[in-house]
């Protein structure tokens, strides 16, 4: 937005006498070319640094919604131009090619289970009240493999039988979209919808903020329309219904 404003209020009055109504600039050898909205008005520099956290949105007094339109430009960069940051290129090219962000992984999406025998894979038992779905980091990068270990424990011991995709789980997408690759966003989101409905999945747990957000908001954009649910809710739904009991109870609230 500081963009736009300085382009308006400081160069504006210097570019009317070389601008048409078309939105045209004269350049040095007095021919006319089109103003780039992209580079000459918002470098691509800014267009990657946004995090698109959405926190300026939150805290704009006028809720002036500009992620989306940096997103659209993005989609311009990569997909029209495919322009866009190493690092950027380095995490797409992972996804198209082993279906996740993890490079340099030699781990498999299930060897966070080690001896949980209340994780099932769908492909050889679909006898489950739940999907887990893992999510990349979490089956695939050691420290975030704990996080997923131990709520496979917390279902176990409340006697919750679920499932998991194993190698038949995709990354959800959702870094795709937000880096512009938006056909290979949707490549992903099909090829996951349509494992949860060839196993006849209706409830989903997902421990992933990401994850959760594409799944639950995403996702029936495509036809993927189930009932998510973040790991931390379906731990206080367990604790309601008497299932998980715990010992202490703690004094301090979040």
């Amino acid at each position: 937005m500081q963009c736009f404003d300085r382009y308006t209020f400081v160069l504006g009055p210097k570019l009317m006498a070389k601008v048409g109504l078309g939105g045209e600039r004269m350049n040095g050898n007095g021919q006319k070319r089109e103003i780039s909205m992209i580079g000459d008005v918002i470098t691509a520099e800014v267009i990657w640094d946004c995090t698109t956290c959405r926190a300026c949105q939150e805290v704009c007094p006028v809720f002036i919604e500009h992620i989306d339109k940096i997103i659209d430009m993005r989609r311009n960069l990569v997909l029209e131009q495919a322009e866009m940051p190493e690092t950027a290129e380095m995490a797409l090219r992972c996804i198209e090619e082993r279906g996740h962000t993890c490079k340099g992984t030699t781990a498999c999406r299930t060897d966070w289970c080690g001896d949980i025998e209340g994780a099932k894979l769908l492909s050889e038992n679909q006898d489950v009240e739940i999907l887990y779905f893992v999510g990349c980091s979490a089956a695939l990068e050691d420290r975030n493999m704990k996080v997923s270990a131990a709520l496979g424990r917390i279902l176990q011991a409340a006697g919750v039988k679920f499932g998991v995709l194993g190698e038949e789980e995709s990354c959800c997408g959702e870094p795709a979209r937000r880096m512009g690759n938006e056909y290979l966003f949707q490549l992903q989101a099909m090829k996951n919808i349509e494992a949860f409905k060839r196993y006849g999945v209706k409830r989903i747990v997902v421990s992933c903020p990401h994850g959760y957000n594409t799944l639950k908001n995403e996702y029936p954009q495509f036809g993927g329309d189930f009932e998510v649910i973040h790991h931390s809710q379906f731990i206080a739904e367990l604790i309601k219904q008497g299932r998980l009991k715990l010992k202490e109870r703690a004094n301090s609230g979040l």
